[in-house]
C-alpha cells in the first residue's frame, strides 16, 4: 500500500499561457480583477518613483524621461503575462491570482502557500488545482506545492528529484547571467578606454 499522498488525486497545474488572455477578455472589467490589476500598476509606479528619486540628482532630465517611460510601460504592459512574470515576485501577484481562481472556480476556497524564499502559489484547500504563475510551465503541480512549502509532499521521491533538478538549472542560469553581466561590464569598460 502506498503513502496517503499516492491515494489522492494528483494535483493539476493551471496553464496560464493557455488561459490568461481568454480570462482577461472575459473578466477584465470585474471589480476584483480591476482592483488587483490597479494594485500591480501602483506597485510598478512606486518602484519607478523610487528609481527616479535615486537617479534625479545625477541627471534630472534623464530621470524624468525614465520615470515617464516606466509609468507608460506599466500602463501598457500590466496585463501582459510575460511582463508580470519578469517584473514581479509570485507573492506580489498572488492577490491577482486568487481573484482569478475565485472567478474561475467559485465553489472552491483558495489559499496562498508561500515559503521563506518567496515562492508563492495559490491552491484550493484540497490541493487539486495549483496556480503557480511563475513556474506553471516549468514544474508539475506537486513540485510547485512543495517549493511553496507544502511539506506533505516531502516524502515523494519523484517530486524531490524534480525540485532538485529545477533548483540546479535555476542556479546554473543565474551563474551564467552573472558571468555574462561581468563580461558585459568589462567590455563596456574596455570600450571607454
Amino acid at each position: 500500500m502506498g503513502s496517503p499522498m499516492e491515494n489522492k488525486l494528483s494535483a493539476v497545474q493551471f496553464n496560464f499561457a493557455l488561459h490568461w488572455l481568454p480570462f482577461l477578455k472575459k473578466h477584465v472589467n470585474q471589480a476584483t480583477v480591476i482592483k488587483e490589476l490597479d494594485g500591480i500598476l501602483s506597485l510598478w509606479e512606486e518602484r519607478a518613483q523610487e528609481e527616479f528619486n535615486e537617479t534625479k540628482n545625477v541627471d534630472l532630465a534623464i530621470a524624468n524621461a525614465e520615470l515617464e517611460l516606466d509609468s507608460h510601460t506599466g500602463i501598457i504592459k500590466h496585463t501582459d503575462l510575460h511582463w508580470l512574470r519578469s517584473n514581479f515576485e509570485s507573492y506580489e501577484l498572488a492577490p491577482l491570482v486568487i481573484a482569478m481562481a475565485q472567478i474561475l472556480y467559485p465553489d472552491d476556497k483558495w489559499v496562498e502557500l508561500k515559503n521563506h524564499d518567496s515562492d508563492t502559489v495559490v491552491t484550493n484547500e484540497s490541493r487539486t488545482v495549483v496556480f503557480d504563475i511563475m513556474n506553471f510551465d516549468r514544474l508539475s503541480a506537486g513540485a510547485s506545492l512543495f517549493l511553496a512549502g507544502d511539506k506533505k509532499l516531502a516524502s515523494n521521491p519523484s517530486i524531490k528529484k524534480e525540485v532538485a533538478a529545477f533548483q540546479k538549472i535555476m542556479k546554473d542560469i543565474l551563474s551564467a547571467q552573472f558571468a555574462l553581466s561581468i563580461f558585459e561590464y568589462d567590455h563596456m569598460e574596455n570600450s571607454l578606454k
